[in-house]
């Protein structure tokens, strides 16, 4: 038996697990409008955990286009349940960052949303960068 080998082997193997864990999932940027009446009232960020166990720890951050976090929130997500941020008085552009679960076992929304709360545009993230 080749012990050298089968260390080599089991640090790959632990790299590579940790890699699939260490990466953010960031959404693509949303422009909340130009603070007309037709402009969003709030942006919301939706994380679905996909993945067949509870995810812990699962923070969603909604920034500003330069970078200022504006909201934050923490907390474990069960299989097949969704933890979402909602942030009232959205800046500018905005994106959402989400760490602290699988890129391959999450799905991750942002939506503007109008005066009543409802839907007006959505765009996905599901690949981090």
């Amino acid at each position: 038996m080749n012990t050298p080998i089968i260390a080599v082997t089991v640090a790959c193997t632990l790299l590579i697990a940790q890699r699939a864990w260490a990466g953010d999932i960031f959404t693509p940027p949303l422009s909340t409008g130009d603070g007309s009446a037709t402009a969003a009232a709030a942006v919301n960020c939706r994380v679905l955990n996909t993945g067949s166990s509870t995810a812990k720890n699962v923070t969603i951050k909604l920034f500003n286009d330069v970078g200022v976090e504006q909201e934050t929130v923490t907390a474990d997500i069960v299989s097949l349940r969704t933890l979402s941020l909602t942030d009232l008085t959205p800046e500018g552009i905005v994106y959402c960052r989400v760490s602290g679960i699988v890129k391959n076992k999450a799905r991750v929304t942002l939506c503007l949303l109008d005066a009543d709360s409802n839907k007006a545009k959505c765009t996905e993230g599901v690949t981090g960068q």
